[in-house]
């Protein structure tokens, strides 16, 4: 550049000396020289640029990002375009395009503000993107190929690059539905189900299965099936009929199937008193229902619907002797039912008491005491009564002997017959016979609680006679102990007593006084496994008739357990 403005100048002032003839040849390159050399003489250097492109493996469909570096060193840059094919894109330093097939030249051009002007060039070639081929699947859900059942079926499907444009689900060459969900009623025989798809590029899938539906088949399973485990007082002189009427019975076994029903038949009159409940429980407290039964009805539907895998069934009587009594003849199981022994716990505990064990009223709560609501089968649940429940919290079977009402030594009438000690050898507590077989049932733990009755009277001025009391406890944990001498015997005092009703009579004291005395003259003759526990005087909200509510039960099942757990291993 330099050299060509040198020629330029010379040549100029050669021209002017000419016509002048005023200079030498030689001063006037000195000249040349100094003028070339003094900045008030500037010179606009020339804009830089550069393309920079992701080309995403030049396929169509993926989004192009351009990016233009440009500069001017001695200026600023007024002008830039993006151009694809000669076609203004952009004017931005970074553009992004959806790509499409063909072949293209990218231009990036600027201008400063002298007027200079650069360009920077780029070729690429975009290739159609192939498109991937979508997925499916045929999912069941976990219902039973029986016959009758709903069957949800779903194709489940995916494309990643598209949509899914085409659905078709068939079902023995019959179209069915055209979305990817059916529920389907199954019928018997094998059948083929088959799904296709097709995206938005038009590729297809296919996916078939093949299933056999089976004809629904209900089984008997009879009481005497050895896959059935008992517990309480039952009368096993009919294996296949067996009999009971004490509160908490219970009856289980593990069995596959789609739906179970229970067999019984039931022997109460009828009506808010004479009514049986029993609380059935699947899966272990999974669903819980409580049944009503009666004398009319042998069949009584229990669970249905469910899946053709392993459930526990567990039914256990809620009300007590004085309701009723009830003969278990087995279960009826649908869906190519199998039955097996449930796993056996291998810790014993046995109730004896009265209404307070019973579970008398604790499925209701008054917070006025005042409330005389009598006896309503309905409300009396032995299962969540404080014995049940402390039985559960130690994984222990449990087995009640208990009536409202009855007493040690005397009743809640103050009658002398039928109290716990008389009945407590029987399996049917109004019948002399037949009699309980101890060795069917071994208790590791004992629990007594009696004496509330004995004292019922007392608010009519019909005093008990403390000795009469004593006396017949201690002659009743004579019997248990020969019975199971190696079992835990615990006498407790319950909730239902206080020192201020009878007034001024101090009741609470003097039982809590009787009952340790009791087993202070056995621990006075080596039999240290003999012990005594006070619960604590119940405050409202009440169950019927002054009863313990369900959590007043929980209390006493909390405090009882963490005493249990002190005086032995469990």
């Amino acid at each position: 550049m330099k050299n060509q403005l040198l020629s330029f100048l010379l040549l100029s002032i050669l021209l002017t000396n000419c016509a002048s003839n005023t200079l030498p040849l030689n001063d006037i390159e000195e000249e040349i020289e100094t003028k070339l050399d003094q900045p008030s003489f500037p010179v606009n250097l020339d804009p830089s640029i550069k393309i920079k492109a992701d080309l995403q493996d030049s396929l169509a469909q993926s989004t192009f990002i351009f990016i233009i570096e440009a500069d001017d060193q001695d200026g600023e840059i007024v002008v830039q375009q993006l151009l694809l094919n000669d076609a203004v894109i952009s004017t931005s330093d970074t553009t992004k395009w959806l790509a499409v097939t063909g072949d293209f030249l990218l231009k990036a051009i600027v201008e400063d503000d002298s007027g200079s002007s650069v360009m920077d060039s780029l070729s690429f070639k975009v290739i159609e993107k192939e498109n991937s081929v979508p997925t499916l699947k045929i999912i069941l859900d976990e219902t039973p190929l029986l016959e009758g059942n709903s069957i949800n079926i779903v194709l489940d499907v995916n494309d990643a690059d598209g949509t899914i444009t085409k659905t078709s689900l068939y079902i023995d060459n019959t179209l069915m539905t055209s979305t990817t969900s059916l529920d389907w009623i199954a019928t018997l025989g094998i059948h083929t189900i088959k799904g296709v798809i097709e995206d938005n590029q038009g590729s297809s899938v296919t996916d078939s299965l093949e299933i056999e539906v089976i004809k629904k088949e209900n089984i008997i399973i009879e009481a005497d099936n050895e896959a059935i485990i008992y517990t309480g007082r039952i009368d096993y002189s009919n294996p296949k009929a067996p009999s009971f009427c004490f509160p908490g019975i219970s009856i289980k076994t593990n069995f596959t199937g789609t739906f179970i029903n229970l067999l019984l038949e039931d022997f109460a009159t009828g009506g808010n008193i004479n009514t049986n409940y029993y609380q059935v429980i699947l899966d272990n407290s999974t669903q819980e229902i409580t049944v009503e039964v009666n004398a009319n009805q042998d069949k009584y539907e229990l669970f249905s619907d469910l899946e053709n895998t392993n459930h526990t069934i567990e039914i256990v009587k809620r009300t007590e002797c004085m309701v009723g009594k009830s003969t278990f003849k087995g279960f009826e199981i649908g869906g190519n039912a199998t039955v097996s022994q449930p796993t056996s716990k291998t810790r014993n505990i046995e109730f004896i008491g009265d209404s307070q064990t019973c579970g008398y009223g604790n499925e209701v709560s008054y917070d006025n005491p005042s409330i005389n609501s009598g006896f309503n089968a309905v409300n009396e649940n032995a299962y969540k009564a404080w014995g049940a429940i402390t039985a559960n919290n130690l994984n222990a079977n449990y087995q009640c002997v208990a009536y409202s009402g009855r007493g040690m030594y005397r009743n809640v009438d103050a009658s002398l017959n039928g109290t716990l000690p008389k009945i407590y050898n029987r399996i049917f507590a109004n019948q002399s016979t037949p009699l309980w077989n101890i060795n069917l049932y071994t208790p590791d733990v004992i629990v007594i609680n009696l004496g509330t009755n004995d004292y019922a009277q007392n608010a009519n001025n019909n005093l008990l006679n403390g000795d009469d009391f004593v006396n017949t406890y201690t002659e009743f944990v004579t019997t248990i102990r020969e019975n199971y001498p190696n079992a835990k015997i615990i006498c407790v005092n319950g909730v239902m007593m206080s020192d201020y009703f009878p007034a001024n009579q101090n009741v609470w004291t003097t039982i809590k006084k009787q009952t340790a005395a009791v087993v202070k003259s056995f621990n006075d003759n080596n039999d240290t496994e003999v012990y005594h526990y006070a619960l604590s005087p119940q405050s409202g909200p009440y169950g019927e008739d002054w009863h313990p509510t369900l959590t007043t039960h929980q209390r006493m099942a909390e405090g009882l357990t963490s005493y249990i757990q002190t005086i032995s291993s469990w």
